[in-house]
């Protein structure tokens, strides 16, 4: 009696893992969220009813995968479709295959539940494997997935995807009225389904992969535009300095006749009328460009280069300090330049109301770390909430444009290597970035 029980007990675990923990385990590849949530019960509900009373497991599937994703992890309508469909995908059409495919071979119909059961977990466990490493292979980039450009392939693809699971559910009410003239055609029926949609999702790996590639071509493009730019500054200032070098033998010329005739009175009008004059305009934020070529990190001085530029457009003081020899930073040259990016459009469009306007970027190297520190002046009436800003579509410039920091914050919790701290104070805005240094 004892045996018994303790065998239905272990059978009913199998039956959790075989119908319950993989399928959650596929969809928590997509998220986390799906392995954390106390709340998933539902899936329980519908594996456990839905099943064996009205036979809409499969569907039950799909829409609780809609669910979660849409009102747990508030996706848009059409990004939570498209990931439903994918998860559901992802594994059933592996499962289909893989269990007609060792029922076709294995007759169970005869065990007891223990070895039934147990032989379905084997099976689920392996379509598990699977399906998991086709996921890995097809390298889902949710950033790219929802990103506007890449909104025309989702759409195709969703279709496809919707018309796989068509045809998906129209085998198994095949299977269901017609079973055993279905019987022959089953495993290839699956296979069929399981080979198209691999099709599709290799598909959907193809055009990720040209997006991103397309992205750092544009991004090396506008480094080079950007260059091109500081380099038609750098010479423009260079004449400068070279005007002032011209002009400061016939300055200390005017200068040592005044101190050998020891007037005073000259030494002070030439030190305030020229060397004050010319000190300001040396110590311009104009001229800190030339601190440029210490940044050895390509992907900070590109972004660095175009913004310098566009705020000097924009008749805004833009200051450079770099302290010492900046490495390159042990983060992806895309993901490095959209956080910059980021930071110093958010400076740049918020010091424009400000009394003083002016954007300081400062460069230092510490503890096997660069820190980059970006403070602008603000205008001060703005009251700034320090933790709505990083909430989507909160803003002080108004409803809905609030995208910048909310991308900001999921950049840097994709990445270990990437800290950020904030500061708001009544005239500044201060966010330093911990970038690790490569290797």
């Amino acid at each position: 009696m004892a045996l018994e029980f303790i065998s239905e007990f272990i059978a009913v675990i199998f039956i959790i893992i075989s119908y319950f923990y993989t399928r959650l385990k596929i969809a928590n590849a997509i998220n986390p969220i799906f392995l954390k949530k106390k709340l998933n019960w539902l899936y329980i509900c519908i594996c456990y009813i839905g099943i064996p009373f009205i036979h809409i497991g499969p569907i039950g599937y799909l829409v609780f995968y809609y669910i979660v994703f849409r009102y747990q992890v508030k996706k848009d309508s059409r990004y939570a479709l498209f990931y439903s469909l994918y998860a559901f995908l992802a594994y059933e059409s592996v499962y289909y295959f893989f269990i007609s495919l060792a029922y076709r071979f294995v007759d169970s119909s005869q065990w007891i539940m223990f070895y039934k059961e147990g032989f379905r977990t084997v099976v689920c466990l392996l379509v598990l494997a699977v399906a998991l490493a086709i996921h890995h292979l097809i390298g889902l980039n949710q950033k790219i997935i929802e990103s506007e450009e890449f909104l025309p392939i989702i759409k195709k693809t969703t279709d496809y995807f919707i018309g796989l699971v068509g045809i998906r559910f129209l085998s198994i009410f095949a299977y269901q009225v017609f079973r055993n003239e279905y019987l022959e055609i089953k495993v290839t029926a699956s296979l069929s389904i399981f080979i198209v949609t691999l099709l599709v999702m290799l598909y959907l790996r193809d055009q990720q992969l040209k997006y991103l590639h397309q992205k750092i071509v544009q991004q090396k493009e506008e480094e080079i535009r950007g260059a091109n730019h500081m380099v038609d500054e750098l010479a423009t200032l260079y004449n400068e300095v070279r005007g002032f070098r011209h002009d400061f033998g016939g300055i200390m010329s005017t200068m040592d006749s005044a101190i050998k005739a020891q007037d005073i009175e000259e030494v002070t009008k030439i030190y305030e009328s020229v060397f004050e004059k010319m000190h300001q305009q040396i110590s311009s934020s104009y001229y800190s460009g030339f601190n440029l070529g210490k940044i050895k990190e390509i992907g900070f001085r590109g972004v660095i280069a175009n913004k310098m530029i566009q705020a000097k457009n924009n008749g805004i003081p833009f200051r450079l300090e770099v302290m010492q020899e900046v490495p390159p930073v042990n983060a992806p040259l895309l993901e490095t330049v959209r956080i910059l990016t980021i930071l110093l459009d958010n400076a740049l469009e918020a010091t424009i109301n400000a009394r003083n306007p002016e954007v300081t970027l400062s460069l230092l190297v510490k503890n096997n770390q660069v820190v980059m520190i970006v403070k602008n002046t603000r205008d001060q009436k703005i009251l700034i909430d320090g933790q709505k800003i990083w909430q989507r579509g909160y803003s002080t410039k108004g409803y809905n444009r609030g995208q910048g920091l909310a991308n900001l914050s999921e950049i840097c919790a994709d990445l270990d290597s990437i800290d950020i701290e904030t500061h708001i104070s009544n005239s500044h805005f201060t966010q330093t970035i911990f970038f690790e240094t490569r290797c």
